[in-house]
């Protein structure tokens, strides 16, 4: 269709906190939704494995939106309910992208693994063009043109106001920048995010923050801050990684719990509140609870915004080896207790017991995330010790109590810790 490419669509000058009936109509059919029942299936996906793993929005509030979405949608938006609503239209364009985004990866690598096993057997390699013309194929150009208004829409003035909303925002435009490796734009939405979790005061415990009027914030919104903020951080920590810079968390900083497992069975009338049990029988309730894959993800990133910490820390020389190497093994025993405390659905120790690459094949998805996160790891907490043992190696070849192997090779607890994750 035409309107793909019609790019030049700029939301820049527009002031959405003050949209009149027809601006917001316009807005929303300038974002060219799918049609109902494509974006029902759009959004199912997305909840059954995008908000699996990174539950930023609140399943419940959503579809209560969409339907007052979908009703208005039939009639053309023509009866302003969705005026102070734009918000939710950038979420539904952002969560087709990544469902769509899936999707042509998971063909992608379908093609490219079938088009492997037709070179194997026909002796001919062949693999870059089978590779390049998947990518552009289907959905490219719909792609390209939700990438330019998400881009659009980040500029503007959506979420300049500081709220919940604005920062639930913010926080999936960062998830669908790093999924679509826009590390610039991560950048600035990284930094973004964070300045406002702290100005909503989401890193306090929920129950201590009083809302506008001077009260406590409800049962509803304890739940949605502590999931969110966890959210936030868990992007902080990856986002560290991925782009290579030191966290903007910092722990001693935070006071917000984790939130419960979903499956976890309490004597609570309500699904959201989870009860922790303290000596002499005290009792606290805690609300926001969430998938299992999805604390797992949470309690990882705390060990891997360790490990990104340490890798950044200032190095005082080689008097600190031993010492670095008793860090190493310190966080290598928290990501191994980690691994140990997987839920029983999720585990992977049976595979990192047998060490049988073949039982890989009977791993679900998360599984295999699970997985590859844990020697992704693994690997990356010795990175800053190898890095100095390498240097130093030119300078210590002749040292006689350095102890190498058979083919005359230094290695030390840090490599023989590697050379088994590797293998």
């Amino acid at each position: 269709p035409i309107w793909y490419n019609l790019l030049p669509i700029l939301f820049q000058g527009i002031d959405f906190n003050n949209l009149k009936k027809k601006e917001s109509k316009n807005f929303f059919n300038t974002l060219n939704l799918p049609n109902n029942m494509n974006l029902d299936i759009c959004i199912t996906i997305y909840f059954n494995t995008w908000n699996t793993i990174i539950p930023i929005l609140n399943k419940d509030i959503f579809m209560t939106n969409n339907k007052k979405f979908t009703k208005s949608r039939e009639n053309n938006i023509d009866d302003g309910e969705m005026i102070g609503f734009e918000k939710f239209g950038e979420l539904l364009v952002i969560i087709t992208c990544l469902v769509m985004i899936s999707t042509e990866r998971a063909n992608v690598a379908f093609k490219i693994s079938k088009n492997k096993e037709n070179n194997n057997n026909n002796n001919n390699e062949n693999d870059n063009d089978i590779n390049n013309d998947s990518i552009k194929s289907g959905n490219y150009e719909i792609l390209h043109f939700y990438d330019h208004i998400i881009k659009q829409l980040i500029k503007s003035n959506m979420s300049l106001i500081g709220s919940i909303s604005s920062l639930q925002i913010i926080t999936i435009e960062l998830l669908y920048c790093l999924a679509t490796e826009d590390l610039t734009t991560s950048y600035s939405l990284r930094g973004k995010m964070i300045t406002m979790s702290q100005q909503l005061r989401l890193h306090r415990c929920p129950a201590a923050v009083l809302g506008s009027n001077g009260s406590s914030v409800s049962k509803l919104q304890q739940g949605e801050r502590r999931i969110l903020f966890w959210c936030i951080y868990t992007l902080d920590s990856f986002s560290a990684f991925i782009l290579g810079v030191p966290r903007l968390f910092k722990d001693y900083e935070i006071e917000c719990a984790l939130p419960a497992s979903s499956n976890t069975t309490t004597n609570s009338s309500s699904n959201e509140i989870n009860l922790i049990t303290f000596k002499d029988n005290i009792q606290l309730s805690l609300f926001g609870k969430v998938s299992d894959s999805a604390l797992s993800i949470m309690r990882y990133s705390k060990i891997l915004g360790t490990i990104v910490d340490s890798i950044f820390k200032r190095n005082e020389g080689d008097k600190q080896t031993i010492m670095n190497e008793n860090k190493c093994l310190i966080m290598e025993n928290l990501l191994d207790s980690w691994r140990m405390n997987l839920p029983k659905s999720i585990s992977i120790d049976k595979v990192y017991n047998s060490k049988d690459l073949n039982l890989l094949d009977n791993l679900n998805e998360i599984q295999l995330t699970l997985y590859y996160l844990y020697y992704q790891a693994k690997a990356l907490i010795y990175m800053p010790l190898l890095a100095n043992e390498s240097g130093n190696n030119s300078n210590n070849n002749n040292n006689n109590n350095t102890t190498t192997d058979n083919t005359g090779n230094k290695f030390s607890p840090a490599f023989i810790s590697i050379q088994k994750a590797s293998t």
